[in-house]
């Protein structure tokens, strides 16, 4: 009897000991992650250490010991080199991210394949951040993001889009108190504006053109990603619905019988009140220029961004139909030329979808914009719905 107590004390210690030990590798890691901003060779020292207690069996270690490696290797200035395990981490936190990894993983990614010269697959991984869950957005990664993306805008000779790129991540460096950053976005805004040399139009074509796929392949790695949670979703056991369905149908189907009796007698009542709602409406203007409108159009067909002269024609001609847009669009803040883009594409009725593709950015960082203006605009209130809804309602001065 005593033999067996024994035993049993000894596999609850064992068991309490493995318990501790998975905990406090974690904790190990997390202590090592605060570490890398203060002091990053020591965090690859101690990373260096542990990596006998890194498995492949637990995953989610794996994936955030990855995740840390890159990350102190870039704060000490080390070259990022390509890795098979930082796609293995990136398959499983697509699945399985529960302690949040995944967008910064992403960002990391694209810094690797970025330092072997893969530049389409490093735009992919970042682009595939901006468009992650937002609550890991942080405004030191959206900084970082939009940094490393307007560099490589602006080394393939896409100087507009780096602009847009290097704008956004001032903005969020503000918002992080980043002042290298910003100082960083700066100067490279100062020499695209000082550049006098002849932009390389084909290269920039075939840039903007991998840049459409790119956004493509994201857009599609998505749909496909949120279809398979759907599906999983739709496994669960489904034998109630029918009989369900058939209560449902019972009580519907006399329903419907009497709404057809009486909606004869109610549909000449109701054209009557559309009629009069529709005399009672305000007289909206709508913005219409065929030059501008057949421009959009050309770009839109040839997926081509809007260049310089074209923002000077919609520019010149919007503020012809609305004396003082820009005016009035700038008095609301300190607004970047960036934003006053968008809210002009808005103003011709462009949907973000195509906004996106004529400034050469995703659909999440046009909707990210958008929201940030209302609630700049609004004292944090609203949508970007709203802030569409802001940008129609401006009229021209009534005489």
């Amino acid at each position: 009897m005593k033999l067996k107590n024994l035993t049993i004390k000894i596999i609850l210690v064992l068991l309490v000991f493995v318990q501790c030990t998975g905990m406090d590798t974690h904790k190990r890691l997390t202590d090592i992650d605060s570490l890398i901003q203060t002091n990053a060779d020591s965090a690859r020292n101690m990373l260096k250490q542990m990596s006998a207690d890194i498995s492949e069996d637990n995953m989610d270690d794996m994936a955030y010991y990855t995740l840390l490696c890159a990350k102190a290797d870039d704060k000490a200035g080390i070259k990022l080199s390509n890795d098979s395990a930082m796609e293995k981490a990136i398959n499983y936190l697509s699945e399985n991210d529960r302690n949040k990894h995944l967008v910064e993983t992403y960002y990391y990614a694209g810094k690797t394949e970025l330092s072997t010269k893969n530049t389409e697959k490093a735009l992919y991984y970042l682009q595939l951040a901006l468009m992650c869950d937002t609550t890991q957005l942080t405004n030191s990664l959206q900084s970082n993001i939009y940094l490393l993306t307007g560099n490589i805008y602006q080394h393939n000779y896409m100087r507009e889009e780096a602009k847009s790129m290097y704008e956004l991540a001032i903005y969020f460096s503000q918002q992080d108190g980043n002042a290298l950053n910003m100082q960083k976005c700066k100067e490279a805004i100062k020499q695209i504006e000082e550049a006098n040399d002849t932009i390389e139009k084909d290269k920039s074509t075939k840039m903007v053109e991998k840049v459409r796929y790119i956004n493509q392949r994201v857009n599609t790695y998505l749909l496909q990603r949120e279809n398979k949670n759907l599906q999983n979703e739709e496994k669960t056991d489904l034998s109630w619905l029918a009989p369900l369905m058939l209560a449902l149908l019972s009580c519907i189907i006399p329903m419907i019988v009497k709404n057809r009796k009486t909606k004869s007698s109610t549909v000449e009542e109701s054209n009557e009140q559309n009629k009069e709602a529709e005399h009672s409406k305000p007289n909206t203007r709508h913005f219409f220029d065929k030059d501008v409108n057949e421009l959009i159009n050309s770009r839109l067909a040839s997926n081509k961004v809007l260049g310089t002269n074209d923002w000077k024609l919609i520019d010149e001609r919007l503020n012809k139909a609305y004396p003082n847009l820009r005016d009035t669009l700038f008095s609301l803040y300190n607004m970047s030329e960036t934003e006053y883009r968008i809210c002009m594409l808005i103003k011709t009725e462009i949907n973000p979808s195509n906004i996106a593709q004529l400034m050469a950015m995703t659909k999440s960082s046009i909707s990210q914009s958008r929201l940030r203006m209302q609630q700049k605009t609004f004292n944090g209130e609203g949508t970007a719905k709203d802030w569409d809804k802001y940008i129609l309602s401006i009229n021209p001065p009534t005489t």
